[in-house]
C-alpha cells in the first residue's frame, strides 16, 4: 500500500507541474511551488501553491489521503489562503484490504474526477488567481 500511495503522489506532483503553467498563462509573473509529504495519519499530502510573490496571498490545490483505521480517504480541494473553498473534488474511500487492482481503478477514477473538477471550475479558479492580493505588512 505504501508504494502504491507513494507512486500516486508522484503522479499528482507531475500533474501539478503540468497544470500550473496552464493556470498561470495570463500571469507570467506569478510563481508556484509543489510539494509532497506524508506522516502516519496522512500517507499522502500533496499541494500546489500559486502566488504573486512572497508577500502575497496564495491559492492552493491540495490532495490528501487520510488513514482512518483500515480505510483511506482521498480528498482534494482548491482554496484560498483564508480557507475559502473554490472547488472540491469528490472524495473516495478505499480499504487497505482491497486488491491493488481495485485501488488503482479507484485512483484512476478519482484522477479523472480531479481533472473534471478543475475544468468545470476553471473560471472560478482563474478569477481567484486574478484576485490574489499583496498582504499587508
Amino acid at each position: 500500500m505504501k508504494k502504491l500511495i507513494s507512486d500516486f503522489g508522484l503522479r499528482i506532483d507531475e500533474k501539478f507541474k503540468r497544470l500550473a503553467p496552464k493556470l498561470l498563462l495570463n500571469h507570467p509573473d506569478y510563481k508556484f511551488i509543489t510539494g509532497i509529504n506524508s506522516n502516519e495519519s496522512y500517507p499522502l499530502r500533496a499541494f500546489i501553491s500559486i502566488f504573486k510573490n512572497s508577500q502575497s496571498e496564495e491559492l492552493a490545490i491540495s490532495i490528501d489521503i487520510k488513514k482512518q483505521n483500515s480505510f483511506f480517504l482521498l480528498e482534494g480541494d482548491v482554496c484560498l489562503q483564508d480557507g475559502t473553498i473554490i472547488a472540491e473534488v469528490p472524495s473516495i474511500q478505499f480499504s487497505g484490504e482491497d486488491t491493488q487492482t481495485k485501488i488503482e481503478i479507484q485512483l484512476e477514477q478519482w484522477l479523472s474526477d480531479f481533472d473534471k473538477t478543475i475544468i468545470e471550475n476553471s473560471k472560478n479558479i482563474a478569477a481567484a488567481i486574478e484576485a490574489i492580493e499583496e498582504l499587508d505588512d
